[in-house]
């Protein structure tokens, strides 16, 4: 059980897609959603760094600067590997 499961029709939605963050890319008409299926092979989650933290200290600061580098990435994998339950 989800509450991230859109129940609506977005379609006509006039959010302009932002490249960045994908925002506005999933718009479409939900109504007829009832459910979804999908196994692990569905979609994939590629990580080329892991977490990698820096610290410095900064005397005109007094204070000691920390930066945190992290790069992944998420995609589909399988599109047969999930399907939509609609309502007849």
């Amino acid at each position: 059980m989800s509450n991230h499961v859109p129940t609506t029709d977005e379609s006509s939605s006039s959010v302009t897609p932002v490249a960045a963050s994908g925002y506005g890319s999933y718009t479409g008409d939900f109504s007829d959603v009832e459910g979804l299926i999908f196994t692990q092979d569905a979609a994939a989650t590629v990580k080329l760094l892991d977490l990698g933290v820096e610290s410095e200290y900064q005397i005109d600061r007094q204070g000691t600067l920390m930066v945190a580098k992290y790069a992944m990435g998420h995609n589909v994998l399988r599109p047969a590997c999930a399907i939509k339950l609609v309502t007849a």
